[in-house]
């Protein structure tokens, strides 16, 4: 999630400065930078040590000691100027009572004490609802969040990010920053807001802040008698939490982020070794009979789907084949990794991306110590060391289906997950491009249409199997990772005709690591140029954060 940037300020003879920024989500951008007038470098060379610490800004104290400034910057606009839509399904899901305390300094005693206030993310998944009742300050008032994003920090603790649809003056902040945390076993959450814009002002944990919420789950209606009396269960490879889901015995939780929902679900009896039929209840409570097919794909992934036709009743079709479409999978990737699970590929590998006019190539590095892990770096076909991407990966799991073999990632820098498609033709020639990002692995993907095309130019010393001929290495491209030599970059062969495909070969383990297109080709100038034009709204944003520090 974290990225350094440098900036020169053009109102200051030179100097360089160095910013932390994070992508918290698709409307939330998180920097810190040190104080303006104490962190100047007139070197490039020097900029990094001017950057701000993981220690520095795990905390308010520890910022104001090292001189450490925060911006939170809250999308507004697109780049055509539209209006920046993006909900965002909400971290607290369900209905809750609360108690609601502020430290304005107005008074001592709690404002609504009596946990006769209500909050829920019902009916739209994306926005919080509060509604106050028996409050010292007015007897009812009403206020809506909508949620912009969450994040997890290094020290564990989780933040959210929310816009207050009506606030309409100074007196009152229009975008939160929250800190909370959910009680293990009781359901209970705690939840305290800073006093403005930021995540550190009068903000210092889920139980200390400038207002303060204590949320209790409202009581919901017992299970069926014939839930509660089920014997079933789910499988022992899929217990254990996974990416938006939660299997524990009988039981699933799953976060439906596309449509704002939150699952849960209870085995009624088993169809088969992959099919059962499930009992299901909504955040909002919503019940239905359904039927959920299980799928292990890999170490560490898990796909399902819920039948086509849910009833309030469960019916004898519920779970048979006409019932599930092949191409609506959800894809789950483990949390905790038990074994870890290799990569397919192995050794050095470059290509040309596709539709950038030969301008961008990619060089895919797999980590010969850690075979979970690969590297992927997108550099100029002409001029190897300008570098416009980095990118790191973690391998899950990996599976065929006919002559396609898909693999799950997850990609490190930034905390997503994402599905890549590859082939190998009888040739020698090695396919590979996406097949969706966060829980989607799209079907009926052809690599050799969509993807990129990549020869192995060296191999590790202990690789066994050889997906293509190794091609002399030569020289890096500068990197900040560690990764095998490289060679220059080189046009690769005109493709030959068609070929017989054959299985993608793989090693023991599964799993693998591909091609992203660009957001921006560089221009009919240096590499440098282009990076300056894909990076212009960046810079925008970093000059006016400069200039805010000086203010």
């Amino acid at each position: 999630m974290r990225d350094i940037s440098r900036l020169t300020d053009p109102r200051s003879n030179g100097c360089l400065r160095c910013f932390h920024l994070a992508i918290r989500s698709a409307n939330v951008l998180q920097l810190h930078t040190r104080d303006p007038q104490s962190s100047c470098a007139t070197h490039i060379d020097n900029t990094f040590k001017l950057c701000p610490t993981v220690e520095e800004m795990s905390s308010p104290a520890k910022m104001e000691e090292s001189h450490v400034h925060e911006l939170m910057m809250y999308k507004v606009k697109t780049r055509t100027n539209e209006p920046h839509e993006h909900p965002v399904y909400c971290p607290i899901s369900g209905r809750f009572s609360f108690s609601y305390d502020i430290d304005d300094g107005t008074e001592s005693v709690t404002e609504c004490a009596n946990s006769d206030s209500q909050i829920s993310n019902c009916p739209l998944g994306f926005g919080l609802h509060l509604n106050f009742n028996g409050c010292a300050f007015r007897p009812n008032f009403n206020m809506t969040f909508q949620c912009l994003g969450d994040w997890e920090d290094s020290n564990g603790n989780n933040f959210m990010a929310l816009l207050d649809t009506e606030a309409s003056d100074e007196k009152r902040p229009r975008y939160r920053c929250a800190m909370y945390r959910k009680e293990a076993g009781t359901g209970r959450i705690y939840v305290a807001l800073s006093s403005d814009s930021s995540c550190h002002r009068h903000l210092e944990s889920a139980t200390r802040g400038y207002e303060r919420l204590v949320l209790q789950p409202a009581d919901s209606r017992p299970w069926p008698l014939a839930v509660r009396q089920a014997t079933c269960t789910l499988p022992d490879w899929a217990q254990g939490v996974w990416q938006h889901s939660h299997v524990d015995g009988d039981t699933m939780v799953y976060k439906d982020a596309k449509n704002f929902k939150t699952h849960t679900t209870r085995c009624v009896a088993q169809h088969d070794q992959e099919k059962f039929v499930i009992y299901s209840r909504s955040q909002c409570g919503e019940e239905v009979y359904n039927c959920v097919w299980l799928k292990r794909r890999g170490t560490n992934v898990l796909e399902f789907q819920l039948g086509l036709s849910p009833a309030n009743e469960p019916t004898d079709d519920m779970c048979e084949p006409h019932q599930f479409l092949e191409t609506s999978w959800i894809t789950q990737g483990r949390k905790q990794i038990h074994q870890e699970a290799s990569c397919p590929v192995a050794g050095e590998y470059e290509g040309v991306i596709p539709e950038t006019g030969d301008q961008l190539c990619a060089k895919l590095y797999s980590d010969c110590n850690n075979p979970d892990i690969m590297f992927y770096t997108v550099i100029s076909c002409e001029n190897a060391s300008d570098i416009y991407e980095e990118r790191e990966y973690r391998c899950l799991g990996t599976w065929h289906e006919g002559d396609v073999m898909y693999t799950y990632t997850q990609r490190r820098d930034v905390l997503s997950y994402e599905c890549f498609a590859g082939r190998v033709m009888a040739d020698g020639r090695v396919f590979i491009g996406e097949a969706g990002t966060d829980e989607s692995c799209r079907r009926r993907i052809d690599p050799t249409r969509t993807g990129m095309r990549i020869n192995r130019i060296d191999t590790c010393n202990s690789d066994i199997n050889t997906l293509i001929p190794t091609t002399p290495p030569p020289p890096p491209p500068p990197s900040r990772r560690t990764r095998p030599p490289t060679a220059p970059t080189r046009r690769l062969p005109p493709a030959p005709t068609k070929a017989r495909t054959t299985p993608w070969p793989v090693t023991q383990r599964t799993t693998t690591r591909p091609w992203k297109p660009i957001t921006a080709r560089p221009g009919q100038g240096s590499g440098s140029s282009a990076v300056h034009a894909s990076l212009s709204t960046l810079a925008l944003v970093l000059a006016a954060a400069t200039a805010l520090l000086r203010l």
